[in-house]
């Protein structure tokens, strides 16, 4: 599954794509890869650097949540025939 920035705001660019396959053997486990770009819109401050770190790992850990949840649901409550 592939993403991009809808709407540029505090980022200039967020592109990235998620890929999900199932672990064979192990029922309902799976390896998920995540690649992703992203650039902010500005260069912050030094003060506000770590501020803006601390929100885009942020981001990518509820983006990870997210694809952890719809993983589970697709392999094991839906699993393929």
């Amino acid at each position: 599954m592939q993403f991009s920035l809808a709407k540029p705001g505090m980022l200039r660019q967020c592109n990235g794509q998620w890929t999900v396959t199932r672990v064979e053997g192990e029922s309902g486990c799976a390896r998920v890869q995540l690649e992703q770009e992203m650039q902010p819109a500005f260069v912050p401050p030094p003060p506000f650097r770590r501020f803006m770190r601390k929100a885009m790992l942020g981001k990518a850990a509820q983006m990870l949540h997210q694809m952890r949840v719809t993983s589970y649901i697709h392999l094991v409550l839906m699993p393929e025939e």
